[in-house]
């Protein structure tokens, strides 16, 4: 497996995080590979795919994903596989960082795989796909998207109140209560939480709980006592803490601890620090 972080240019970096290339040419068609679990980062992801094709796995079912599309903020775990060969460029962007690009309320993007064709003028993205396929090396694509995303940016300005919210959650690790959040940035609360749906995706509150959620799971990975990580991410108490787990990842803090984890996820979640508002991406 061949794992590749590119740092995005100067006029994209406000927006996004990094971009990552994946690429496993070690496909055996003899062997049932695992499906890896996603959880939820705040985060979006732009996903080009020149190997096989990804699948998500919902209620039994294998809905085969196009090769060029977007995934909303996530409020829940999702299982990825790949159907052969994986090759792939994955755009990471910050929770602020889409909204610039789109026209449309990314509320209607959560917890949703939308094909690019969806989103931008279908000639740009046919036009865009050529190119990519014509690319000689990874790299050579890496720069062909950003050029891409460089012509797509409708404007470039980040909202301060989105900004200085996502600051003031992180740094608490997520416990701050959006009444008290709203006070301190002298808004309401529904004026904050109609903010946050419409650039982020999802509400201040579900926000502050992934936060809080990855905040623990770091924490409890390495080693850090269950109390501990109450005390420090502001459970109620365990029967909170593990109800959090459950809603973001179908599984407990205990079982976390005890597994051993997939090529991927001991990669990413331990050989990186991934970001300021996440550390575990994969399960």
């Amino acid at each position: 497996m061949v794992y590749k972080r590119i740092s995005p240019i100067k006029s994209l970096a406000p927006f996004i995080e990094g971009i990552w290339i994946q690429e496993d040419e070690m496909y055996n068609p003899s062997i049932r590979y695992s499906p890896t679990k996603i959880l939820p980062t705040t985060t979006f992801d732009l996903a080009f795919t020149y190997g096989d094709l990804f699948f998500e796995c919902e209620n039994s079912k294998k809905n085969t994903l196009s090769d060029f599309h977007l995934v909303g903020q996530r409020t829940k775990p999702s299982l990825i596989g790949v159907s052969g060969k994986t090759g792939v460029i994955l755009v990471k962007f910050y929770p602020w960082g889409v909204a610039p690009f789109l026209k449309v309320p990314l509320s209607e993007l959560t917890n949703q795989v939308v094909d690019l064709e969806f989103l931008f003028e279908k000639h740009s993205v046919s036009i865009f796909r050529e190119s990519l396929l014509d690319a000689k090396t990874p790299d050579i694509s890496a720069k062909i998207i950003q050029r891409f995303l460089t012509e797509l940016l409708i404007h470039d300005k980040i909202d301060p109140l989105i900004f200085q919210s996502i600051r003031i959650i992180n740094e608490g690790f997520g416990k701050i209560k959006v009444s008290e959040l709203a006070k301190i940035l002298n808004v309401s609360r529904r004026h904050l939480s109609r903010k946050f749906m419409s650039a982020i995706g999802i509400s201040p509150k579900k926000f502050s709980s992934i936060i809080r959620f990855q905040k623990a799971l770091f924490l409890q990975t390495n080693g850090v006592l269950t109390t501990e990580v109450m005390h420090h991410c502001g459970y109620y108490d365990q029967a909170h803490m593990i109800s959090e787990f459950k809603e973001f990842s179908n599984t407990t803090p205990k079982f976390i601890t005890k597994s051993k984890g997939t090529e991927l996820m001991n990669y990413f979640n331990t050989q990186y620090k991934l970001s300021h508002l996440y550390n575990t991406t994969y399960m």
